[in-house]
């Protein structure tokens, strides 16, 4: 009887951590779809909170899994060879390079190859299988806006649900590649 009462506390604390897990990367993706999406053009005030969304949302799925990070080595020459590369070009500042150097250190940090851990790497996983799966959505609805002859809001000839055609372009040929490979594992022979 007590066995059986720890093996259920380890299978809830099981269930709670892939519950967390889920939450986080459900939480990330997101944020930046609709940072990507026509959302914000449409509704104006969303800009700013989107965007403290989406560094939170880095800054939570790297947080999450503080315990046990183990840095990559490797990424050290990748982010002083980026570094020096803004130094000696002489970037214009109304580009806000360095800002955005920072959240690209910020990105790798937390869904990047800089730090691992097990926890990390579920994330990780959670969150690629959420941008499929929304891929794949926002691509069927995309078509349906253009077959549907609705307005083009985003920058482009046509970005659909994007915030212009050269995110939807990706997004849409992500999409057929992975509805490929759906097809061909659900089909063996």
């Amino acid at each position: 009887m007590r066995r059986e009462g720890k093996i259920r506390k380890i299978v809830r604390q099981s269930n709670s951590l892939k519950f967390k897990i889920s939450m986080i990367a459900l939480l990330f993706v997101s944020v930046q779809l609709i940072n990507n999406s026509i959302f914000p053009m449409i509704i104006r005030p969303l800009n700013i909170p989107i965007q403290i969304l989406l560094y939170l949302s880095m800054i939570i799925v790297f947080v999450s899994s503080y315990p046990k990070l183990t840095f990559q080595p490797k990424i050290l020459l990748l982010v002083v060879g980026t570094g020096v590369s803004l130094l000696v070009n002489q970037v214009d500042s109304k580009y806000g390079s360095g800002v955005r150097w920072g959240l690209w250190l910020l990105l790798l940090s937390s869904v990047g190859p800089m730090f691992s851990s097990k926890l990390l790497l579920d994330i990780r996983s959670k969150i690629l299988q959420y941008f499929l799966t929304a891929f794949v959505y926002i691509t069927v609805i995309s078509f349906f806006y253009a077959v549907l002859g609705l307005p083009n809001i985003g920058r482009g000839t046509f970005a659909g649900l994007m915030n212009q055609s050269m995110v939807l372009g990706p997004v849409a040929a992500i999409s057929g590649i992975y509805t490929f490979y759906k097809y061909l594992i659900n089909n063996k022979p």
